[in-house]
């Protein structure tokens, strides 16, 4: 009996020594620590990573990123949120993106700030056709 317990216990350290590098960022992802998560998925890509690895990483980050900008949209910190969606690199905030500036442009036209409106509805349109164009192209589909 007492042999089987040794065993397992080395089986138990053995599992908790492996695992991937990205278990930490996943861990903190999965709690909503998002500025913790993506450091340890930077740190991740520090510590010369598997190109498997660095493509997880990447992606998690991107991941990050979105959230961010989609707490940020809920905190009413829309420029905030700009910044997170373009780091992203998501292929749904293009679409987030068009719906903010076009947002702001209504904003900017009701105070009569018709340059910055129009500016504001141009970048709407420009994310709006990226999200077109990934999604035409298949680019989206990975």
């Amino acid at each position: 009996m007492r042999k089987y317990w040794i065993l397992l216990v080395i089986a138990a350290f053995l599992a908790s020594c492996g695992g991937s590098r990205l278990t930490k960022g996943d861990d903190l992802l999965q709690e909503g620590n998002l500025d913790e998560a993506l450091n340890a998925y930077q740190d991740v890509l520090k510590e010369e990573p598997t190109d498997d690895e660095r493509q997880e990483a990447q992606g998690r980050i991107a991941i990050c990123y979105y959230r961010k900008g989609m707490n940020d949209l809920d905190a009413k910190k829309t420029d905030n949120a700009i910044v997170n969606f373009k780091k992203s690199g998501n292929k749904y905030s293009c679409g987030k993106l068009a719906t903010i500036y076009f947002n702001k442009g209504n904003e900017l036209f009701t105070a009569s700030k018709y340059k910055e409106a129009s500016e504001n509805y141009q970048l709407s349109g420009e994310y709006s056709d990226k999200g077109s164009l990934t999604r035409e192209s298949g680019l989206d589909e990975k």
